[in-house]
């Protein structure tokens, strides 16, 4: 055997000498050896060729690597590997391969793994050991691989528990806080809170809630004093002098409504009477009487408001003519123009323009005919 191999590894393995095929001594140095050329025979069985895509090449003395992936080596047990190309004697080499524990635990720092898994079958009163000249063993260092039947002292090191057998511990039976025992219990409640700082952790937000103050509480703010944001500003001195002073006012009320009614039957009947039998403060009916029947010239500006005044001149001076269809101000406006402007009369071709005040420009346009008995004058169009 050449050696052992270490289960499902990539590995280049030396394999030959490979010498000539017809004087059984001379090296052969450029052989052509690929994949398929490589065949293997795991624990057995049928020859086929190796995984590992890769061709060997020469290294020395007729010695070549042979590149062998994970899966050629995946299988515990023997290894046969065979090689026969043309202009060369046939190589084979016979390996073990392994489990990775055993192998490191022969050429790397592990070690093997001895546990005792028929235990019932082992009499511990009879060993001559240190550790084991009891019914029961006096400690175990290292792991164990079976399972414990019995009691266990303490453990002083971490013992690794699967989902599987903490899932059987939780779904057994109901628990509660003392059925863990009075020490683990006390451990909880007597845990510092300066120790809960974890963010999103529940010990934090009891510390917060707890132990915190409104001061570093998120989420809201402390009122103090008369000044409380919901109720806002007082009007007064303070929230308490407002209060004050509704009360002050609702006692005028009196019980029931008491204040109410003392206030009169004549003061009441006043209100229930119709207007027209109330009798006006001085100066009242003449007033109405005026309203009513407006004699000559008695509106002046003393004694009517300068609103109205405005309002009664734009309605007079918006008021359109039955014929023209045009604002009284605006005809006027245009007369005055008429009457005042200057006029330009274009002999040659008869054309009319009437300038403004400035007489910086037309205000209206039009043209004079001549028709020889007659002249015609075309109406102005205003700009």
């Amino acid at each position: 055997m050449d050696g052992w191999l270490k289960q499902s590894i990539a590995i280049t393995l030396r394999i030959g000498p490979f010498l000539d095929s017809v004087d059984g001594n001379t090296q052969e140095t450029a052989l052509t050896i690929a994949q398929a050329d490589v065949v293997l025979s795991k624990t057995g069985g049928a020859l086929a060729a190796k995984n590992d895509a890769t061709s060997c090449t020469h290294d020395s003395k007729g010695y070549y690597s042979c590149p062998l992936n994970a899966t050629d080596t995946g299988t515990l047990g023997l290894l046969k590997l065979a090689v026969h190309v043309a202009g060369a004697l046939a190589v084979w080499h016979t390996f073990m391969v392994v489990p990775a524990q055993v192998w490191d635990s022969l050429f790397g720092a592990d070690k093997l793994d001895v546990a005792v898994v028929e235990q019932a079958n082992i009499d511990f009163g009879a060993l001559q050991k240190a550790s084991l000249n009891a019914a029961t063993p006096a400690s175990v260092t290292g792991n164990v691989g079976g399972n414990v039947v019995g009691s266990v002292a303490s453990v002083t090191a971490d013992v690794g528990i699967t989902q599987a057998g903490a899932d059987k511990v939780w779904t057994s039976t109901t628990r509660t806080l003392t059925s863990l025992g009075s020490a683990l219990v006390a451990e909880i409640w007597n845990a510092l809170t300066s120790g809960m700082t974890t963010a999103g952790s529940i010990g934090k937000k009891l510390a917060d809630w707890v132990v915190g103050t409104i001061d570093t509480y998120t989420g809201n703010t402390k009122q103090t004093g008369d000044n409380y944001a919901r109720l806002g500003a007082p009007i007064g001195a303070s929230i308490s002098a407002d209060i004050a002073a509704i009360e002050a006012q609702t006692d005028d009320i009196g019980v029931a409504g008491a204040g109410l009614t003392a206030l009169g039957d004549a003061r009441l009947a006043n209100l229930d009477a119709t207007i027209s039998s109330r009798l006006a403060p001085a100066g009242t009916v003449a007033a109405c009487t005026l309203v009513n029947g407006l004699a000559a010239n008695v509106i002046t500006a003393a004694s009517l408001n300068a609103d109205a005044g405005t309002e009664i001149a734009a309605a007079v001076w918006a008021k359109t003519g039955a014929v023209t269809s045009i604002a009284t101000e605006l005809l006027l406006e245009r007369l005055y123009e008429m009457v005042n402007n200057k006029m330009i009369v274009t002999e040659a071709t008869g054309a009319v323009a009437l300038r403004n005040l400035a007489d910086g420009a037309d205000v209206a346009t039009g043209n004079v005919q001549d028709l020889g008995a007659t002249t015609v004058r075309a109406g102005l169009a205003w700009v």
